[in-house]
């Protein structure tokens, strides 16, 4: 058709008399006459290799079937005959699903796809085998490929890999079994972190795909060393997590869950036992005569005290020597139960079981007896370690009928405890009776005596307690004079014993001065009748502490502290700063020390000073300790804690100074101060720092809306947890990080190059003598996908009539042209700094029409439209860029040389999405999950001129092309609010408001462009290449102002730019041709180069139409 079309337009000239349009026609038949023969030969021979019609690339599991499809094409008028298919599996675990073989063949007929086109088509299912993670290779050939020698088409096919287990292993601490307070250490892997959660960004760690896990009692008595319940710990690089447990005070069964989002839920199971003792009171022997009355008296300890009000249990075990009604003693305050028994009528010995609920437990012998050694005095008196008891054990030996035993022997022991008798025997008196005195040794507690007689045949006990005297001050500590006076009040000490009625006068307490070189009354001192001694001491000559100890030999001591003030003393005492002021730290967390130095007016150290550490509004700080005494350099120092963003004070003075001797220290408390910060990082949080206090006092004053309220309670979170979880504290920043509208900036340049680009290529078409329409990088999208515009007959673009007669159709336009073309690209930028990295995908249309004013000069106007779709990496959020805009634009040229000239000016519209996902410990214990996501709907206005000039050269087959532009564009941002999805959920505080801006570019440009045409038999092939060099004039950093909504002091967050890339390239390759008919087409790929952390690819594929 378009060559019947070319012969009849050059046979139309031929008649206006023109030799040279019939040697044209000459042309023309001689080249239709070579090209029809090849082109009956190239339609009667099959398409080979096989076409692949679906299935390639496919995935799935073992056992899964998969369909493939293929066809064999015949371009000729008959219908072929039948065509068979083989099909082999060449690699990979797999069979034919209908055969279970590795190799099948088919025969398909063909089917009449109009245009003498004829297709047989071909399926088959293949069945994945077990081996995993393996690619399988089938290959279909048909005879007719086979016998033209090409080779098979091949389908590919992948079995996925098993997924992974997902599962937390107990590590350390199932199974513990400890006493109340113990520290136990409980510690959980987690398999494979990367398949369940990661990779996920976490600052300063190191393991590839950290996890967080949840421990949460949840039965027994038990709390983490944080005092709570619930704690979420991150794996580390071993891939486990740990959390430290303290066993609470009630013995039992202890229950621990662990989990996550990710792995199903572990239980850790460990116990908590009681250190209890039961102990015998009076030794465990009884002994008495048979209608006497006895008591069996225990004491039931935990953990050395006493347990009150539980049941005892008293068991016969053997014999039946104790006879009582009730078997049951509840213990008292002291821990003692005792049950009274009666000495069975009939002699004998038997043994009672006393058990406490615990299991804890003491056995008693007692012996009913007619006769024997009885106690009758001194039992269960008590005294001081190396004294003796008030009163002597006295003893009584009868006979079987009550009557006494004389000059009967009875020898006497200290069965148990420390301390000596005297005697240790001795001979029975008229009455019966034996006496002994004991002397406790300097071990205090409990000592058992025992008596026996007739060679152990009747035995007796009797017990006693030792203690320690107490040695307590009970007046005079802690008072405060000037330096060298005597304290107003003297030392008083007390000297104590647990039982009443000891005589404690006499003793002598010694008195020594420890510290600040005091001077006192007497160096030893005696009790009086009550037990009290006392001194009176002199203040040492310079400020600072006092102290001096009174000793009691072989009890004990008491010391004494005063404070010697410089006030009225006249020593000229200073305080001085020595380090730790001005510290910039996270709240809750430790400070380094403050360090102060005490010195006195020669610049002498004072040591012994004591001094007093106060944060100077109350809450701000705690300070630990918040007393401190100077060495002997004279310095003292305390650590703090700042509990408030800001600037706050810790004053530091000399205890009891007046007037006051003090200094201050200011530390810079804050989220914005947690470690390892970026510059976007540290801003969100000093505006964190700035609103939640701003936010706590209007809540005192006025209460808050529901945003300023979540607002207070999420800054809340990020302060508290600054100490103990910065990681978390720095991830829930990021999020806040409004850093989405970053990406406006390189959206709205993109598409505004993209316009360029193609007014760029419409004036090179221009200059290149192109009339009439021009389409270039359009496309039709259909039911099957898109298909160009130039695969359309020429005849549906070009509305020509041939029976007009006269010359070409459209020549009294000749002046005018239309044109359409389209640029398609794609880029990504790294993330650096603050800035985000994204990747985006981005076209450019751009339609116009132009008038050829004469053979030099061109003017033109277009309406173009632009689309950018930009995704945040990590899914933290996207920006849809939409705009249109209008350019005019003029090109002159003669004789090589040329000047083009680009006004546009447009409108971009965005949709930008922010996502908000962090978790945090929460202030009441369990941890608060954020998950929100932030909209917003701006707009910008664009203006921008771009002119260059160049020139063409031509050698031979070569041409060439230098040439310069010049392009500014200037950006114009509205400012936007966010809206958040959720605003009652957690987060819904955090929207932020974005401040407008303008963005400015100049940009140079300095290329070359080089062409080598190529004549071929059916037209001109012409491939390029394309380089730019670009520099960037503007460079200042366009940094983006945000604020948060709720804040009401709009503390500005600033985002910092990234740094201009001043010099760059552009590389582009190209590839032209023109056929017959006047139709030409052409692509080019554009690559830019040299921009850090940035890259951008173009694509333009087009066909233009001449008439």
């Amino acid at each position: 058709m378009a060559l019947l079309r070319a012969t009849t337009i050059a046979a139309r000239a031929a008649t206006g008399g023109s030799r040279r349009a019939w040697r044209l026609a000459g042309v023309v038949l001689l080249l239709a006459a070579a090209w029809l023969p090849q082109l009956a030969t190239a339609q009667s021979a099959a398409q080979c290799p096989v076409f692949i019609v679906a299935g390639n690339f496919q995935s799935g599991n073992p056992g899964q079937r998969l369909t493939l499809d293929a066809k064999q094409t015949y371009n000729q008028v008959a219908q072929p005959a039948p065509e068979r298919f083989t099909w082999v599996i060449t690699q990979g675990d797999a069979v034919f699903s209908a055969s279970g073989l590795q190799s099948v063949s088919q025969v398909a007929s063909f089917q009449d796809q109009g245009s003498a086109t004829w297709d047989a088509f071909t399926r088959e299912d293949i069945t994945l085998g077990s081996d995993a993670a393996q690619t399988v290779v089938v290959e279909v050939q048909s005879d007719s490929c086979r016998t033209q020698g090409a080779g098979p088409a091949q389908f590919l096919a992948f079995i996925n890999p098993p997924p992974p287990v997902l599962e937390l292993v107990p590590v350390a601490g199932d199974g513990a079994v400890g006493s109340a307070g113990d520290l136990v250490q409980l510690a959980v892997r987690a398999n494979d972190p990367c398949a369940a959660g990661g990779p996920r960004r976490r600052p300063g760690g190191s393991a590839e795909c950290p996890v967080d896990l949840t421990f949460t009692v949840t039965d027994g008595s038990a709390a983490f060393t944080s005092g709570r319940r619930t704690v979420t710990a991150t794996t580390d690089a071993a891939d486990i997590a740990r959390a430290d447990l303290i066993l609470g005070p009630q013995a039992g069964p202890i229950l621990v869950t662990v989990g996550s989002p990710f792995y199903p839920s572990i239980e850790l199971n460990l116990r908590a036992t009681l250190d209890r003792t039961l102990v015998a009171v009076g030794g465990t022997s009884r002994t008495g005569r048979p209608g006497a009355s006895g008591e069996l008296t225990v004491q039931l300890l935990e953990n050395g005290q006493p347990v009150p009000d539980e049941a005892i249990t008293f068991t016969r075990t053997f014999g039946a020597a104790a006879v009582f009604s009730d078997n049951v003693a509840r213990t008292d305050g002291t821990g003692t139960a005792r049950l009274p028994f009666t000495f069975s009528a009939q002699p004998g010995t038997g043994l009672v079981d006393a058990r406490a609920p615990g299991g804890e437990n003491v056995v008693f012998t007692v012996n009913s007896q007619v006769g024997g050694l009885t106690l009758v005095s001194g039992d269960g008196q008590s005294g001081p370690t190396n004294g003796a008891p008030d009163e002597p054990f006295a003893f009584v030996l009868q006979d079987q009928n009550g009557g006494p035993v004389v000059g009967e022997t009875v020898t006497f022991a200290v069965a148990a405890g420390s301390g000596a008798l005297t005697p240790t025997s001795v001979a029975t008196d008229a009455q019966g009776r034996a006496v002994t005195r004991l002397r406790f040794g300097a071990t205090p507690g409990t000592v058992r005596v025992q008596a026996s007689a007739f060679n152990g045949q009747s035995v007796a006990t009797a017990t006693a307690t030792s203690f320690v005297p107490q040695l307590a001050s009970t007046n005079g500590n802690n008072q405060t004079a000037p330096a060298g006076t005597r304290l107003p009040q003297p030392l008083v000490v007390q000297l104590a014993q647990p039982v009443a009625g000891k005589a404690l006068g006499g003793v002598p307490v010694n008195w020594s001065v420890t510290a600040g070189g005091g001077s006192l009354a007497a160096a030893t001192t005696l009790t009086d009748s009550s037990g009290r001694a006392s001194n009176e001491l002199t203040l040492g000559p310079q400020p600072g502490s006092n102290a001096v100890q009174a000793t009691v030999p072989g009890v004990g001591s008491a010391t004494f502290n005063a404070t010697a003030t410089a006030g009225t003393g006249g020593t000229g005492a200073t305080l001085q700063i020595v380090s730790g002021n001005n510290q910039a730290l996270p709240t809750f967390t430790d400070s380094a020390p403050l360090v102060v130095r005490a010195v006195g007016a020669q610049g002498t150290p004072l040591a012994n000073v004591r001094i007093a550490w106060t944060p100077v509004a109350a809450g701000t700080v705690v300070v630990t300790p918040a007393i401190s005494t100077t060495d002997a350099n004279g310095q003292a120092s305390t650590i703090a804690r700042v509990q408030l963003p800001g600037a706050q004070e810790v004053s530091a003075a000399i205890e009891n100074s007046s007037p006051a001797i003090a200094v201050r220290f200011t530390l810079n408390g804050g989220v914005q101060n947690v470690p390892e910060l970026d510059e976007a990082q540290q801003s969100v949080g000093n505006a964190i720092d700035t609103a939640c206090p701003a936010l706590f006092q209007q809540s005192q004053a006025g209460g808050l809306d529901a945003g300023e309220s979540d607002l207070l309670q999420r800054c809340s979170e990020l302060v508290v947890a600054s100490g103990s979880n910065p990681g978390s504290v720095q991830e829930a920043l990021d999020q806040m990080v409004a850093d989405e509208a970053s990406a406006q900036g390189t959206a709205a340049l993109t598409t505004t190059a993209a316009q360029f680009d193609n007014l760029k290529a419409r004036l090179a078409a221009l200059r290149s003598g192109s009339r009439g329409v021009d389409i270039g990088g359009l496309a039709l999208a259909g039911g099957n996908g898109t298909m160009p515009l130039s695969f359309l007959p020429s005849n549906l673009l070009m509305a020509q009539d041939d029976s007009s007669g006269g010359g070409e159709a459209g020549a009294a336009f000749s002046r005018w042209g239309f044109f359409a073309t389209g640029t398609i690209g794609r880029g990504n930028q790294d993330a650096s700094g603050s800035q985000p990295g994204f990747d985006f995908d981005t076209y450019g249309l751009t339609a116009g029409i132009d008038y050829r004013v004469n053979d030099d000069f061109v003017l033109g106007a277009a309406l173009g439209y632009n689309n950018n779709d930009t995704q945040i990496d990590d899914d933290q959020g996207g920006l849809d860029t939409t705009g249109w805009n209008l350019s005019g634009y003029g090109s002159w040229y003669h004789e090589a040389w040329y000047v083009d000239g680009v006004l546009t000016w447009g409108r971009n519209d965005y949709d930008v999405v922010r996502r908000i996902r962090y978790a945090i410990a929460g202030l009441a214990g369990g941890a608060t999950s954020v998950d929100q996501t932030a909209k917003a709907s701006p707009g910008s206005d664009q203006l921008a001129f771009a002119v260059s000039v160049g020139r063409d050269f031509n050698r031979g087959a070569w041409s060439f092309g230098p040439y310069a532009r010049a392009t500014y564009t200037r950006l114009d941002f509205d400012g936007y609010t966010e809206r958040l999805s959720n605003p009652t959920g957690p987060g819904g505080g955090l929207a932020v408001s974005v401040d407008g801006r303008e963005l400015k570019s100049l940009e140079g440009v300095v290329g070359g462009k080089a062409t080598y045409t190529s004549s071929q038999s059916w037209g001109i092939l012409m491939p390029s290449v394309q380089v730019e060099w670009l520099h960037e004039f503007e460079d200042d950093v366009e940094n983006l102002v945000s604020r948060f909504v709720n804040d009401p002091t709009q503390t500005e967050i600033v985002i910092p730019g990234e740094q201009i890339d001043q010099d760059y390239f552009n590389l582009g390759l190209g590839l032209s041709a023109v056929f017959a008919n006047g139709r030409s087409g052409f692509i080019y790929y554009e690559h830019r180069a040299g921009q850090r952390d940035y890259s951008q690819d173009s694509l333009a594929v087009g066909l233009r139409i001449e008439f």
